[in-house]
């Protein structure tokens, strides 16, 4: 089981090595960045920003 493990492990180091992936990787994060930023100012702007707290001035 162990060694299972650890061929599982640098068969997933050398994959994330790679160059084609890592620009695969980097694309995508920016992507879902960008969704999550727009699907937040829609909500802030749809809804407002309220603190959860509940702190009235």
């Amino acid at each position: 089981m162990l060694r299972w493990t650890k061929r599982k492990v640098t068969e997933a180091a050398q994959r994330t090595l790679d160059p084609r992936v890592r620009r695969r990787n980097i694309a995508l994060t920016t992507v879902v960045a960008a969704v999550r930023a727009v699907l937040l100012s829609v909500y802030v702007r749809r809804y407002g920003f309220v603190m959860p707290w509940g702190i009235k001035r």
